[in-house]
């Protein structure tokens, strides 16, 4: 991040227009500034100054502050290797009505790209007048944005004998390695070495969430920010990646990590540059006449990237590779439709045709985490049983073993996941207990509210913000949930999870007000429609919950509306206008025709008025996307059996 100016600025801004599905940008100067022409908030178009450019390489992104406090990443870029201007939605169209629009919430610099693109960054959000005061100590990443306050670096350098060079973090790697030998696997010179290094660079290069900007140099990353886990949203079942989630949560899956590697043993952190070019990087430790043969890749004139660290394109062209060092497993494909480096490369070929290969070259291969995950997230029960064992299997990655938590809550696995040495595993065990009775959660999760990780006891105060006679130490962590829900109420997310707790805590009227607020101030967030209707309905107040419904879809458009039908749906059934409420579920299983809880819904409401043949065709489709969900199986199998005239399988017992 750099002010702009005449060194920073890359893009053609020579009064150079780009025209995208209608929407004319025009990027010129005045003067010594630089200047855009393109739609603003409400649809017009307006000029805009560029306060600051956003990156170097292969994109350059620009930044516009209004007067709020807002600084806005346009998402139109300039391409510094094709030297064009290109959208970062190519493929549709993103007006000003859309959440993507570059003047909406997820382009915003202030809470997205802030922390992680200038040093010592203070937000300065006020909640109350919706602006921002962002202050930062540099405006670009510097020293101390790695290795912390350097006041004491300068005593250090000034002859006091200080540990890390008076620095408060300890960033050394484990190396030199020991290349690997016929006899054994590489080693580090020092396995044991204690390091902040990777926790300290996961800050920025994870998919997280900011718990607090309290950040202190040295201190574990579940302090401040909240990791994301596997999820069928961010990752592919096999743990690839899928959604734009960085490196750090693949690196954790690999045997690299295991193995003590660090993210200095191959990147040079002031420089961003590998170490060494190509394969000879990798042949530093593993062993040449081993992998660097024909034997090993039956390949011609491959890298060792290419097959073991596949990647995507993110932002259009901004190339990244998945840092989980896998080996490829095309049968793991052909079973869940994840991706392969072998089918990425040989495209006209099938995953089975590469599985085939594969055996034929190295054998079958071992069992795989994702198949079951993959099982699962398609609605099949049977894999329960797997997922869960896999949760309490520590062979497994602890970030792997977290996702199997929050994708298999079986009441059997919690007293164990909730006493794991993993505070992901611990956190997800409790984030699985939401919607719980108020007995079972107040009976087994309060001894985590004294957890060492605060990204565990603000969930843990989330889940017991409605426990009138918690412990003292409880009630400081629902205070730490408040308080991280404050630090963020600049996101609609925060907005209604303050609403929630305003609620579980007897605040009826302070919780009406954040949601009219959210609603207000997010109008296009499916969400807070949802929310704010589940509000009336608690108070009996279904009519006004109607009428939000409404205004929600008058503002939001398919397939984000989905929710809205169904939550209108399911209303209208409540107050008995059948006919109507159907065509609201109808609406959503059409806007969303893979979510298998719409086609249920509203097969079993088709079903209710006598429209078996239409309730057995929802579910028919539905088998499409998800052919083993147990619930949708079961369901049709019953009604299928009615058609026919049999008695159902629920009837016969």
């Amino acid at each position: 991040m750099q002010p702009a100016n005449e060194s920073s600025v890359f893009g053609d801004f020579n009064d150079s227009e780009f025209e995208y599905f209608g929407i004319k940008t025009k990027f010129f100067r005045k003067g010594d500034e630089y200047w855009v022409t393109t739609e603003g908030p409400k649809g017009v178009s307006q000029s805009y100054r560029i306060e600051y450019t956003f990156g170097v390489e292969p994109l350059q992104q620009y930044l516009v502050k209004f007067p709020d406090g807002r600084l806005q990443a346009l998402s139109v870029c300039w391409d510094t290797e094709n030297k064009k201007w290109f959208h970062l939605h190519p493929e549709e169209k993103i007006d000003h009505t859309d959440p993507l629009h570059w003047t909406a919430s997820q382009y915003n610099w202030n809470f997205m790209c802030a922390e992680c693109h200038s040093t010592g960054v203070k937000k300065n959000y006020d909640s109350e007048s919706d602006t921002y005061d962002t202050t930062f100590d540099e405006v670009n990443v510097s020293c101390e944005s790695c290795h912390g306050p350097g006041s004491r670096h300068l005593d250090y350098l000034g002859g006091e004998d200080l540990p890390n060079h008076g620095f408060l973090s300890e960033l050394k790697g484990r190396g030199p390695w020991q290349p690997q030998t016929e006899d054994g696997p590489p080693r580090p010179a020092h396995p044991n070495l204690k390091t902040d290094q990777l926790d300290t660079c996961a800050r920025c290069h994870s998919r997280r969430a900011l718990l607090s900007e309290d950040y202190k140099h040295g201190e574990p990353l579940g302090q401040t920010h909240s990791l994301a886990v596997l999820s069928e949203e961010l990752y592919y079942p096999d743990g690839q990646i899928k959604d734009e989630v960085y490196v750090y949560g693949s690196f954790l899956q690999s045997k690299m990590y295991h193995a003590g590697v660090v993210c200095t043993d191959c990147h040079n952190p002031h420089t961003a540059r590998l170490k060494a070019p190509g394969d000879k990087l990798c042949l530093n430790c593993h062993l040449p006449s081993r992998y660097a043969t024909t034997e090993h890749s039956h390949h011609k004139n491959l890298n060792c990237v290419d097959c073991h660290m596949p990647g995507k394109n993110y932002m259009v062209n901004d190339f990244r590779r998945d840092h989980s060092f896998r080996v490829p497993r095309p049968d793991v494909s052909a079973q869940t439709g994840s991706p392969n480096a072998c089918n990425q490369c040989h495209q006209d070929k099938t995953a089975e045709w590469a599985q085939k290969a594969f055996v034929e070259w190295y054998g079958e291969p071992a069992p795989h985490f994702g198949t079951a995950f993959h099982r699962l997230q398609k609605g099949d029960q049977s894999a329960l049983s797997e997922v869960a064992s896999i949760a309490l299997d520590k062979s497994y990655p602890d970030i792997v073993r977290a996702g199997a938590v929050s994708l298999a809550p079986l009441p059997e696995l919690l007293p164990q996941a909730l006493q794991d040495e993993s505070y992901l595993v611990r956190r997800e065990a409790v984030r699985s207990l939401t919607g719980a009775p108020l007995e079972v959660r107040a009976q087994i999760v309060p001894p985590l509210a004294s957890d060492p990780v605060a990204d565990v006891r603000i969930e843990v105060g989330r889940l017991l913000a409605d426990d009138d006679s918690a412990s003292p130490a409880v009630r400081k962590a629902v205070d730490e949930y408040r308080r991280s829900l404050e630090y963020s109420s600049d996101r609609v997310e925060s907005r209604l999870g303050q609403a929630e707790l305003f609620l579980s805590q007897g605040k009826a009227k302070e919780a009406e007000e954040t949601l009219k607020e959210a609603l207000a101030r997010y109008p296009r967030s499916p969400q807070a429609y949802v929310n704010a209707a589940d509000y009336y309905r608690i108070f009996g107040q279904d009519q006004i919950g109607e009428k939000v419904l409404r205004e929600g879809l008058s503002q939001i458009g398919p397939p984000e509306s989905a929710v809205l039908h169904h939550s209108l749906g399911l209303l209208l059934v409540r107050e008995k206008r059948y006919e109507e409420g159907l065509s609201q579920l109808e609406r959503a299983f059409q806007r969303s025709p893979g979510d298998a809880r719409y086609a249920v819904v509203y097969a079993v409401g088709l079903e209710s008025l006598g429209q078996l043949d239409s309730a057995v065709e929802v579910l028919e489709k539905t088998l499409e996307a998800r052919p083993r969900d147990t619930q949708v199986l079961e369901l049709l199998e019953n009604y299928r059996a009615k058609l026919s005239g049999g008695q159902s399988p629920a009837e016969n017992g």
